[in-house]
């Protein structure tokens, strides 16, 4: 099933019709013949799309589409209004409005079906990442709060064809827009600007201006390349093309409009494309933040268990793999709780604070510090041999107690120290060994730093 439509229309053969045509395109379907009832049935169904037709007894279709947007339907339910004769001042008060999209009667063409697969892609796509955030925040990895509230900039949209002048006429009223700017990019210098240059949050792509074949090939290059890709992009289309315009929705285009271009209605179908765009961009960044803090502790910035026992197992299969000895340290700060009893909670978050930087700040890029609850860390160091990891461990202890840590009152200095140990896994270092069993003899080597005196580094002996 593509997914469900709710048709909206007082006229009982119109909705047979449509109803006919959209299960032929695997939808379900529901319908309704005033406004009164269409609202009630997107409260109860929830349909994926809504399609009205501007013939209601009770309303008028654009009314209805202002309210289905503030109540009935999710904020990414598409809209669409069918309206018997159109007019360019009727489509721009319905855009206006808050219709995803505005045809004409009858639903005969096969571009409406295009339209709606396309709407229906864009509602699938935002809807999917809503609902990844919406559990990244139930799962505690992200704040709840205003959520789409972005910084003030201009969007950019770059209008791409041979010659800009070929365009002009099309752009008129854009170029003076206060929401976003307009640039001019040629086909050959599309793809070869740096990845330091500030993408474009939408592309035009002007057949008139263009070779339709080329620019659908533009069309393709655009949602399949990286830097790229997520922009919105709209197509204009010459009236002798204008068969083109559905395989031009189901290539990716966004959106699609036929010769002659209203320059007001393109610059309201820019506007929502560049909200979406920057909505789906929030949603994304809250999705990568949510990830990144399931990861991370909060505390001292330091990857946590979640990700360190699942990296230390490749690290040990990768050093089982290439006959290298790889280095397991558990690193345990020395009589923290004294520090919390005696100078509090907020002393003892600078000194793990602190350990933490020292730690990450004074071993190679390729090893890794975890800090894997309370004071204690986990330090990986892949092709290490047990004389430099024994190297290693003695100056880290050195760093953590050398050199006193300030407290945030700045009243005076605190000496601390760390006790380490350390075990080998992969090469010579006997049978393979997991990670937990390699934690544990890590973990056994370290009781043995704290029983001798502390501030001291102990490696397992993997004979015993």
């Amino acid at each position: 099933m593509s997914g469900t439509a709710l048709i909206v229309d007082s006229v009982s053969t119109n909705r047979i019709i449509c109803k006919a045509k959209l299960t032929a395109a695997f939808y379900g379907v529901f319908h309704a013949e005033t406004g009164r009832a269409a609202l009630d049935i997107s409260a109860k169904q929830k349909p994926d799309i809504v399609m009205l037709k501007d013939n209601l007894p009770d309303i008028t279709a654009i009314k209805l589409c202002r309210q289905l947007k503030t109540a009935a339907t999710s904020d990414w339910t598409p809209v669409v209004i069918f309206f018997q004769s159109e007019t360019n001042s009727g489509r721009i008060k319905a855009l206006q409005a808050g219709a995803d999209d505005v045809l004409s009667q009858p639903m005969t063409s096969s571009l409406v079906l295009a339209r709606l697969r396309s709407l229906m892609r864009a509602r699938e796509a935002a809807h999917e990442l809503d609902l990844r955030d919406e559990t990244a925040r139930a799962l505690g990895f992200a704040e709840t709060g205003p959520r789409f509230e972005h910084p003030a900039r201009h969007a950019i949209v770059a209008l791409i064809s041979n010659h800009y002048d070929n365009s002009k006429k099309t752009m008129v009223g854009l170029d003076n827009n206060a929401t976003f700017t307009l640039k001019h990019i040629t086909p050959e210098h599309l793809m070869t600007k740096s990845d330091k240059v500030t993408q474009p949050d939408v592309y035009i792509i002007d057949l008139s201006a263009l070779d339709p074949e080329r620019g659908m090939s533009l069309l393709i290059d655009l949602k399949s390349h990286t830097k790229t890709r997520l922009a919105a992009t709209v197509v204009l289309i010459p009236q002798e093309y204008q068969n083109l315009a559905a395989y031009v929705l189901d290539l990716g285009a966004n959106d699609v409009m036929i010769e002659p271009i209203n320059a007001h209605e393109l610059d309201i179908r820019l506007a929502r494309l560049i909200t979406r765009k920057r909505i789906s961009d929030q949603l994304r960044m809250n999705i990568r933040s949510g990830l990144q803090a399931a990861i991370t502790d909060p505390l001292t910035g330091l990857y946590n268990r979640r990700y360190a026992i699942p990296h230390m197992e490749r690290m040990l299969t990768q050093a089982h793999e290439n006959g290298r000895s790889c280095a397991i340290m558990v690193a345990d700060m020395d009589h923290l709780k004294q520090i919390n009893d005696q100078y509090g909670h907020a002393a003892g978050d600078t000194v793990l604070v602190e350990v933490s930087r020292r730690l990450n700040t004074n071993l190679r890029a390729v090893d890794l510090v975890a800090r894997m609850g309370g004071e204690e860390f986990l330090i990986i160091m892949p092709e290490t041999k047990q004389c430099e990891a024994e190297t290693a461990g003695k100056r880290l202890c050195n760093v953590i107690h050398d050199t006193p840590i300030e407290l945030p009152n700045r009243k005076f200095k605190l000496s601390v120290s760390i006790s380490i140990g350390v075990a080998l896994g992969g090469g010579n270092n006997g049978p393979r060994q997991s990670a937990a069993q390699l934690l544990d003899l890590a973990d056994r080597a370290l009781y043995g730093s704290k029983s001798e005196g502390r501030n001291r580094v102990t490696l397992i002996d993997h004979a015993a």
